[in-house]
């Protein structure tokens, strides 16, 4: 079994722990970021942007949201307090408001390490999280599109190597 494939179970089975171990403390979420906010930020203000295909450019028009998605150092392992934040997002893409709708899964990254690299990185953590969303979720796997952006669009770009530009955006792409 390959290092990567038995690091995916290991994740899963972590994660499937948790789940069933019952609500963990408020202590250990987080950013304490509910399905119901989550399903009022990813859902289309008005009919302009409904059925909208987002591509390039037009990012700011459709409804998405930055979350703070942690992985061990260097890797695309989710951490335990991952899988918390990815409990409340797979249950807002759950929602009956969100379920004709599709999402982009970027990652991002901080400033450390080669653009090559940082690039791969991010997109194997976007993909880890479509595969958590898709296997302890039940999120449908067409509705859900994994890129990686490296370290190209951060949020503090005065201090590329900030940890807050280590994080997954969601991003509604319409239907």
């Amino acid at each position: 079994m390959s290092g990567v494939s038995s690091r995916l179970i290991l994740g899963m089975v972590l994660s499937l722990l948790l789940a069933t171990a019952g609500p963990l403390p408020a202590a250990l979420a987080q950013d304490d970021v509910s399905a119901s906010q989550i399903v009022d930020a990813l859902t289309p203000k008005g009919e302009a942007v409904r059925g909208l295909k987002v591509k390039g450019g037009d990012k700011q028009v459709a409804p998405s949201i930055s979350m703070r998605v942690q992985f061990a150092y260097d890797s695309d392992e989710l951490e335990n307090e991952a899988v918390l934040t990815l409990k409340a997002l797979g249950a807002a893409l759950r929602d009956p408001r969100l379920k004709e709708y599709r999402f982009e899964i970027i990652g991002h990254t901080d400033a450390k390490g080669s653009d090559a690299y940082n690039l791969s990185l991010s997109e194997r953590r976007a993909q880890a999280v479509v595969e958590h969303l898709v296997f302890f979720h039940h999120v449908d796997r067409d509705r859900l599109v994994a890129i990686g952006k490296g370290e190209t669009d951060p949020v503090n770009p005065a201090d590329p190597e900030a940890a807050e530009n280590r994080r997954v955006e969601i991003v509604n792409i319409g239907e």
